[in-house]
């Protein structure tokens, strides 16, 4: 190394049984997408989003601190929003977090392990207390109207088109073509899928 940054890799190794498993989805998660754009809120963004993150600071207000601490804790994702993602989807964002964050309060007792590894978890949650449920509940729907909801349409047929010519170069090239040109930090050299 010579005062730049190690060239760290990270690979994936996939057996015959996983490679035949590879498939590509047109469909796009709104769980997910709400998580990342949680998560995109903080720290450095690309120039494109900069607008985006903008706009939505400001019509978040003074309440935005709040709702981004929620909306990134361990205990949201873990009990709230992840627990959302084995709901189907066609009921809404709104009802489908009302079926997630309704689960039996016994169930957000677990929240504690996470307290004790120093994981932050907002008061009442792990007793699966009323209010917290509300507050939490609130922060991911006024996060959701404000931050994904009025892009949806347009994020939509962004993560359609690249997933219409991944499932083309598929099926005319295959997998291995497909795991080779998929981002310039990706490199396929079977059985591993490495990420610089």
């Amino acid at each position: 190394m010579t005062g730049g940054l190690a060239d760290l890799r990270a690979g994936v190794v996939f057996g015959a049984d996983d490679l035949a498993r590879v498939s590509v989805s047109s469909r796009v998660e709104l769980v997910s997408e709400v998580i990342g754009a949680a998560h995109h809120r903080h720290g450095q963004l690309q120039p494109s989003l900069r607008g985006w993150a903008q706009h939505t600071g400001e019509a978040l207000g003074p309440i935005g601190a709040q709702v981004m601490r929620d909306l990134r804790s361990g205990a949201f994702l873990i009990r709230g929003l992840m627990a959302y993602a084995d709901i189907d989807t066609d009921i809404g964002f709104h009802d489908g977090l009302e079926t997630s964050l309704s689960r039996p309060t016994a169930e957000w007792a677990n929240l504690r392990q996470l307290q004790s590894w120093g994981i932050p978890v907002q008061p009442g949650l792990a007793e699966g207390r009323p209010d917290a449920l509300t507050e939490l509940s609130g922060a991911a729907r006024m996060f959701h109207n404000t931050a994904v909801a009025p892009y949806w349409d347009r994020m939509l047929a962004a993560a359609i088109a690249p997933a219409l010519a991944w499932k083309y170069t598929m099926s005319t090239d295959g997998l291995e073509t497909l795991l080779n040109n998929l981002h310039p930090d990706l490199s396929w050299h079977r059985p591993t899928l490495s990420i610089t």
